[in-house]
Parts: structure tokens; C-alpha cells; sequence
């Protein structure tokens, strides 16, 4: 076939690829930052405002991509295509090291060509690459990939640069820096040794094998141990299951459900992978809850057909069976057994989607090879349309983020019923101004479930806004009834109570606010602004004593919110020397904010230094002119 014959040439093949895969890819670097970009990834990640230090991003549970983001916003700020163009260019280097790889196993360059690109335009890839905050499957495989590429080449010569081995392991260490399911790797990385042995004729070193693989495995157990917050997993999957799901939170956990459930994500999985037209942010995939259930008999059926072929072709064929178990390993960590975020979702098989193309390419390759068809033209056609259908469906997917109405519309369309997506259609409507649209998209999702308390926030908040208190306050109170913990709500309704002249009811929540209120990366930050503006109302009821308890509270957990050292410098009028360093903190803090200018102003004139004094108010002025008749009084005075 020419097709196949065209590029012989290892370079040459790894640019093709590249090539392709760009291309395919192109249209999202015209996207929005969209879902997790705004809320935790990129618009409102502390890493990137300057709120949380290098340390710190290094305890969260997936720090290599939270670097990853600091280097584009150090390039390109807050543009989107810096970011969408680095995520195409991770997906292009996933396509050319799995090349490199199938290739240094032993598979035929041109069988493993194919296999790449398969990978390279299959749609399921699409949330991945097209969606910033899915970079953490770019990275694992990126670097689970390399892994197993010196992995192998450590083995297969024995003089081979002990460096190699140091840097497999540095890539097992990277690869769980990036994102969980990497704790498989030890797995991929015997099953790659085994294959590698089998395609050159080679005894299978078992001892060498295990002797190698020791360092990767006691590095994987250590993450498990130290790195990943396991208590606490066991501690949900205790009182609540493992189904982190929104689908699924109102399913009565059980282990007989928990033992299931893996079976059905499993055809699911396959089956997104082998027809991926339901593809769709949220899947809303439910929990087995019967045995009566075919979606995990299927699931059954194929694992024992994948097992069963695999096996039975483990001499002929053994490239089946090691992309059966790369599908499998691959696929085993967000299988539903363990806790995880949803239990189907696109971006989960970015990584068993390898094993998929080399099942895919075992089958035709020998139709490619005109073994089983005497007509190359059709068996040439096929391949072309084959590749046309994947890749057309890749770009038409990767359109369905380009911004987040489009997301959330292509989501209902996918699932009408569940009202998950129509809430987060009114969230983006309320970000771009149709409060209107907004306001009928969440009426749609409260038809379908009422029992959705953050709906009921974002209907309050825009409520307020509209200056409707009493309609606000309501929502606001409905959320709670939902969620009597709800720190968000807590918070919200204090704020509310606030500017209704009713502090003493609104310093009860924000207590509350303070002790339940969670972010996914600005937990401390906002545990912080809710005591600090407990300490702003305990100072205005003259409690000062207990107001600076809470006030210190609040500067460790949020020390970059300016407005807490003005509050911190009225405190402390008594010690003009630590007043002086807190109005001058906010002021490097928010330059902006003429409070800072103005309290400082009024230290200075109560300590006699008028010069300093009018410089600091001057700029308090020209910040906000209204201040003006507060300092005539004060010079008066």
C-alpha cells in the first residue's frame, strides 16, 4: 500500500505525526478559557495571582501542571491560545513518543505509525487537548510514555547507560506529579518489558525484570502513602461510597454496587472508544444499583472476550494482549472501584485509549498488507475513510469548546435530562450578562432536580444584584435548607444580612461560613476573608480584643487581601509603629484602593506630620474625591 510505504524514515514518520496531529488540533487555539479554567485551573488558581507559593502548589495533588500554567502566564498572562497552544503541543509529543515506543518494543515501524495516528485524531483525545484544565492527562502520558521508553531500553541492553534507568524513574516520578492514575506504571512498565521480550525471541528475564522494577513500585507506594490524601478518601468511602459523581449522590452506596459498577463504566469506556459520538462533558453515567442491569453484564462479557483473545493469541499476536493490559491497567484507577470525580468521562481514556489503537491496528494491519484483500484501492479507501470520520468528528468536537455556551448547549443536547448541565449553561449565561437566559436555564434545572443548592446561590447572587433583597435573602435560605453546611450559602447570606442593618445574625454565619466554607484551591483564602469580616463586625461592636483574634486568624489563611491590614492598623491605633506597617501593606497590596492612602493620612496628622500627611491623603483624593470632606473635618477638628 503506498500510503504505508511513503514515510520509512523514523524522523520523517515522527513529523507526520506531529503534522497531523496540529492540524487536527488547530481550531481550539481560537477558544475561551472554559468549566475548571475560570473557577480553579487558570483564571482563579492562587499559583497564578500570586496567593499561594511554590510550596504550597507543591502539596496540591497534581502540582507538574500547576507549573505548567505558571510558564504560560509568565509568556501570555490571561490569553487563552499560550495555554491551548501548549496543550497541543504535549498531544503532538504523546503521538511521537508512542511511536518511538511501539517501535523500541518491536512492533514494525509501520504497524506502529499507524497506531500513533490513530491516537493522534481520535476524538476521544478531544477533552484532553481541546480543554486547558485537562493538560494533567498530556502530562501523565507524556511522561508515563517516557517511562516506559527507557524502561525498555535499560533491559534490552545490559551496558546500557545506568542515566537510562535514573531517568525512568525521574518519569515515574513526574508522571505521578501530574496526575494519579499514574500509581498503574509499574504495571505498563513489566508489561512493556514483556512485549519487548517477546518480539525479539528473547527469554523472558523475570529476575531482571523485578530487580528493575523494584525502584518504580516503592516510588509509586510512597505517593500513595504520603503524597495522595488516601485517609481522607477512605474516610468518604466510608460514609458516603465511591461515587463522587453528581449523577450519582443520590444512589445508596453499597458494596454489591461498588463490585458492579466497574463493569459498567467498562463498556462504556469501550464503547466511546469504538463509536465515540456520545462524547460530552458530562456523561451522568448512574451507579449499578441492580443486578438485573445489562450495562455491567456487557462489561463482563467483553473483559472475558478481551481476556479470552488475548490469551488465545498471546504467541501469534502478542502485541493483543499487552494493549488489552495497557487498556486495562490504564483504565483500572477511574474504573469506579476507588473514589474518582465522575465515573465516565472523556478524559479518562486519553491514556487507555493507546491500548484501543493497537488492538484497532493488530486487526486491519494484515487488510493493509493486502493479506485479506486482493483489491489495494479498497482496502487503501477504508484506511482513508476511516482516518476522514475520526478526524472530522475530532474537529467538530474540539468546536464544543471553543467557549462555554457552546460547551454546555452540546452537553444538553447529549443529556436533555439531567439538570447539572443546564445549571452550569445559566452559570455561563450570568458571566457574559443574559441574566434572563440565565435565570431560565436554572428554572430548567430545578424542574428536572430541586435538589441543587449551588443553583439556588447563583440565583441569589444575581437577586442581590438586581437589588431584589427580599428574593435573595429567600434563595439564599432555600440553599440552606438543602445544605444546612454550606459554607458558600453561609457566607452569601451574611454579606446580605450585612447591608440589611442586621450584624448580629450576620456575624453567626459568617462564623458558620468560616468553619464549612471549601474551595478546591482557595479553601484557606476564603476561610480567611469570612474571619476577617467577622473581625471587621466585632470592631465596629467595639470588641476589639476579639476582633484582632479573629483578624489574625485571617491574615494567616489570606495575608495578600489588603482590606485586612486597614482593619489591622485601626486596630492597633494604640501602636502607631505596627499601624503604620499595616496601612502601608495594603497600600503595596491594592495601590488602587484609597482607604490605605486615607488611614495612613489620618496616623500621620494624629502624629503631628502633616507633610506626610496631605501626600498620603492627596493620593487618597485623586483615587476617590468623596474622601475629601472627610479630611476638611479632620484638619478642623
Amino acid at each position: 500500500m503506498p500510503i504505508i510505504n511513503m514515510y520509512k524514515s523514523t524522523p520523517g514518520s515522527c513529523l507526520l505525526l506531529a503534522i497531523i496531529a496540529f492540524l487536527v488540533y488547530a481550531p481550539s487555539l481560537g477558544g475561551e478559557f472554559v468549566y475548571d479554567d475560570k473557577a480553579i485551573t487558570v483564571e482563579d488558581n492562587p499559583a497564578l495571582t500570586g496567593e499561594a507559593s511554590i510550596l504550597e502548589v507543591l502539596a496540591w495533588d497534581r502540582p507538574l501542571r500547576e507549573f505548567t500554567y505558571i510558564l504560560d502566564h509568565a509568556i501570555w498572562g490571561f490569553n487563552p491560545v499560550g495555554y491551548h497552544l501548549q496543550n497541543i503541543v504535549w498531544h503532538c509529543a504523546n503521538t511521537i513518543l508512542i511511536f518511538l515506543l511501539l517501535i523500541q518494543i518491536g512492533i514494525n515501524r509501520q504497524q506502529s505509525f499507524w497506531c500513533a495516528l490513530i491516537f493522534s485524531i481520535h476524538p476521544i483525545t478531544t477533552e484532553s487537548v481541546a480543554w486547558i484544565s485537562g493538560r494533567k492527562e498530556l502530562l501523565c502520558l507524556f511522561f508515563e510514555l517516557g517511562a516506559c521508553l527507557l524502561f525498555v531500553r535499560t533491559l534490552a541492553n545490559p551496558k546500557t547507560s545506568p542515566w537510562v534507568y535514573v531517568g525512568s524513574l525521574c518519569c515515574c516520578i513526574l508522571a505521578l506529579l501530574s496526575k494519579q492514575v499514574a500509581v498503574a506504571l509499574p504495571l505498563m512498565l513489566y508489561a512493556a518489558a514483556w512485549l519487548h521480550q517477546r518480539c525479539h525471541d528473547k527469554p523472558q528475564d523475570i529476575k531482571r525484570t523485578f530487580y528493575f522494577l523494584i525502584a518504580p513500585t516503592l516510588i509509586v507506594i510512597g505517593f500513595v502513602l504520603f503524597k495522595y490524601p488516601i485517609l481522607d478518601q477512605l474516610s468518604f468511602f466510608r460514609d458516603q461510597g465511591t461515587f463522587y459523581d453528581p449523577a450519582s449522590r443520590d444512589v445508596a452506596y453499597t458494596p454489591f454496587s461498588a463490585i458492579l459498577t466497574p463493569f459498567a463504566t467498562l463498556q462504556k469506556s469501550v464503547w466511546l472508544c469504538l463509536w465515540p459520538i456520545d462524547l460530552t462533558v458530562e456523561h451522568a453515567f448512574p451507579p449499578i444499583e441492580s443486578l438485573i442491569d445489562y450495562r455491567w453484564m456487557l462489561g463482563a462479557i467483553i473483559l472475558l472476550v478481551m481476556t479470552f483473545m488475548s490469551l488465545r493469541l498471546k504467541s501469534a499476536r502478542p502485541e493483543l494482549l499487552y494493549s488489552c493490559i495497557w487498556f486495562l491497567v490504564a483504565w483500572a484507577p477511574v474504573s469506579g472501584a476507588a473514589p474518582i470525580a465522575y465515573l465516565v468521562a472523556d478524559r479518562y481514556l486519553y491514556i487507555p485509549c493507546i491500548g484501543y489503537c493497537i488492538i484497532t491496528v493488530t486487526y486491519i494491519y494484515p487488510l493493509l498488507q493486502k493479506k485479506l484483500f486482493k483489491f489495494p484501492a479498497l482496502s487503501t479507501s477504508l484506511v482513508i475513510i476511516f482516518c476522514i470520520f475520526f478526524s472530522t468528528r475530532t474537529i467538530v468536537r474540539t468546536l464544543d469548546w471553543r467557549d462555554e455556551i457552546t460547551l454546555w448547549k452540546s452537553a444538553i443536547q447529549a443529556r436533555p435530562d439531567y439538570a447539572q448541565v443546564h445549571a452550569s449553561l445559566g452559570n455561563s449565561y450570568a458571566d457574559i450578562g443574559e441574566i434572563d437566559n440565565a435565570f431560565k436555564s436554572w428554572n430548567t434545572a430545578l424542574e428536572i432536580d430541586d435538589n441543587l443548592p449551588r443553583v439556588w446561590i447563583n440565583m441569589g447572587n444575581q437577586e442581590k444584584r438586581r437589588g431584589q433583597i427580599e428574593e435573595a435573602e429567600r434563595c439564599f435560605r432555600k440553599a440552606l435548607e438543602l445544605a444546612p453546611n454550606y459554607g458558600v450559602a453561609h457566607y452569601n447570606l451574611a454579606l446580605l444580612l450585612e447591608q440589611q442593618n442586621k450584624p448580629d445574625e450576620a456575624l453567626q454565619h459568617f462564623k458558620i461560613a468560616a468553619k464549612h466554607i471549601y474551595h478546591r484551591r482557595n479553601t484557606k483564602r476564603r476561610k480567611g476573608l469570612a474571619n476577617y469580616h467577622i473581625a471587621r463586625l466585632l470592631f465596629a461592636k467595639g470588641d476589639n480584643q476579639t476582633a484582632l483574634f479573629y483578624l489574625n486568624h485571617a491574615e494567616n489563611l489570606a495575608p495578600l487581601h489588603a482590606p485586612l491590614y486597614i482593619l489591622k492598623g485601626m486596630l492597633y491605633q494604640h501602636n502607631p509603629a505596627i499601624a503604620q506597617r499595616a496601612f502601608e501593606t495594603a497600600i503595596t497590596l491594592d495601590p488602587k484602593a484609597p482607604e490605605g492612602y486615607y488611614n495612613l493620612g489620618v496616623l500621620f496628622w494624629s502624629q503631628g506630620n502633616h507633610a506626610e500627611a496631605e501626600k498620603s491623603w492627596q493620593k487618597a483624593i485623586q483615587l476617590n474625591p468623596e474622601l475629601l470632606s472627610n479630611i476638611e473635618g479632620i484638619k478642623k477638628s
